[in-house]
């Protein structure tokens, strides 16, 4: 306790740790140095809660390699911290954890950063797991700073920020993530470069047993200026919610093999953009190669967009191109919200509940339910129904087909449902095959409230 290092100047090498304050109530000083471990955590500064740890700390570089127990770790310290280079390799654990108590005000600055996993040049393969990148969490009066941020995980998510107080980037992060996801931000300011909001410059998230990318309750604009890939998540693919009015706008972003909803949007007050968004329904085998879903114990779960609950908070959603392929529940669904779909392609497979029925699968929905409102423009899709060729249109009964539409449109509530329909092509010509009077191009169905529809051109 109250330990004073005036100069921290040699390099240590030891198989536990680097530096380590666990507990400490004290204050600390490191004025310069570097540490360089193998085995261990680099640094580890920690105080009991309530309580702070008082620190001003600064190093020329922090490295760990091959450590069980993460790389560097300050929990509820106040004060200062620099490292003009972080560097954490083949970390079993997180990389990098910043977490503080309700009044540590902690301005932490990691340099250039860099967490990564070696491979084996023989055989592609890790040779030591990377688990988590970086995770910052209850650092509300706190800031943290990156002048660069690579991340490339083999075992966990790869950048993390909940209630993490101020997050700053000189340069946009490249985020790749196997085992978790990309990112995970919620309610947490970003700046880079100097300009508010995050911007990064490429996502990666493989193997997620949660979502791809993950934003909650956004208070900082969020841009992805290059790819967003995403591969067999467990959760949804992009997972918005909630938030201020802030625009989050993704760039390309494909989403493959998935087995959940695809892009999910709730209750968002800004703009959500996407530029182009390709989500495959295929399924991936061992060696890479798609096939799609065969069955209906093979579809992926969910739709593979949905847009909810926008209208009351103002928020608006922009699909602006890109490809749904093989959904095999609805392709875009919209619930009481304002949005705009155009330029896309969206392939539905009738993939039935067995062989003698036809599951309700639409191209794009559009409800109004309760007190809600929608306001949606549809224009320059393509939509196509494939139908299973073990589905037998003699053996399923017109009461089994319910829906299976290109566009549908329903109106269930005390709101009004605005439809503008331009210059889209749908085909439906094999699902006329099947005995039904309530399937093809668009279908309107007022039960309750107010619908508007402009329909003009190709449709």
């Amino acid at each position: 306790n109250g330990t004073d290092v005036p100069q921290l100047n040699s390099i240590l090498n030891t198989p536990v740790a680097g530096f380590v304050a666990e507990r400490n109530d004290g204050g600390l000083i490191a004025a310069r140095g570097q540490i360089d471990i193998v085995g261990g955590p680099a640094l580890i500064v920690s105080a009991p809660e309530p309580s702070t740890t008082p620190i001003d700390m600064s190093f020329t570089s922090l490295e760990s390699r091959a450590s069980l127990d993460g790389g560097v770790q300050l929990a509820n310290a106040s004060g200062n911290f620099q490292s003009k280079r972080t560097e954490v390799v083949d970390s079993q654990g997180t990389a990098i954890v910043v977490t503080g108590a309700d009044d540590a005000a902690l301005e932490a600055n990691f340099g250039q950063t860099l967490i990564e996993a070696t491979i084996d040049p023989a055989t592609g393969d890790p040779v030591l797991a990377q688990g988590a990148g970086v995770v910052i969490n209850d650092h509300d009066l706190g800031t943290t700073t990156f002048t660069t941020l690579n991340v490339t995980t083999t075992a966990g998510l790869g950048f993390q920020a909940i209630n993490g107080g101020t997050v700053n980037f000189t340069t946009a992060p490249i985020i790749n993530a196997t085992g978790g996801a990309a990112v995970d931000i919620e309610n947490t300011t970003g700046f880079t470069n100097g300009l508010a909001g995050f911007t990064f410059e490429r996502l990666t998230s493989i193997d997620s047993a949660d979502e791809g990318v993950r934003l909650v309750d956004m208070v900082s604009d969020f841009t992805v200026r290059g790819d967003t890939f995403i591969q067999d998540n467990s959760g949804f693919g992009i997972d918005i919610q909630g938030g201020d009015a802030v625009i989050i706008d993704f760039n390309e972003v494909n989403i493959v093999s998935r087995n959940n909803v695809g892009v999910q949007i709730a209750d968002v007050a800004g703009v959500v953009k996407f530029a182009n968004v390709d989500i495959d329904s295929d399924i991936l085998d061992d060696q890479g190669v798609a096939t799609p879903p065969t069955g209906f114990t093979d579809r992926p779960g969910g739709n593979a967009i949905n847009i909810l609950s926008t209208w009351d908070d103002g928020g608006r959603v922009e699909l602006n191109g890109g490809i749904i392929r093989d959904a095999t529940n609805d392709g875009i669904y919209i619930e009481n919200s304002i949005a705009t779909v155009q330029n896309m392609t969206i392939t539905v497979s009738e993939v039935g509940d067995g062989l003698d029925q036809l599951d309700t699968d639409d191209g794009i929905q559009v409800v109004t339910s309760g007190t809600g409102s929608a306001i949606v423009l549809l224009q320059n899709n393509v939509i196509d129904h494939s139908v299973d060729d073990s589905l037998d249109p003699e053996a399923i009964e017109e009461s089994e087909l319910v829906g299976d539409n290109g566009i549908r449109l329903i109106s269930n509530g005390v709101g009004t449902l605005n439809a503008t329909i331009l210059n889209n092509v749908i085909d439906s010509n094999d699902l006329l095959t099947f005995p039904a009077d309530n399937i093809g191009a668009l279908h309107a169905t007022v039960e309750s409230g107010t619908m508007h529809i402009n329909v003009v051109g190709q449709n």
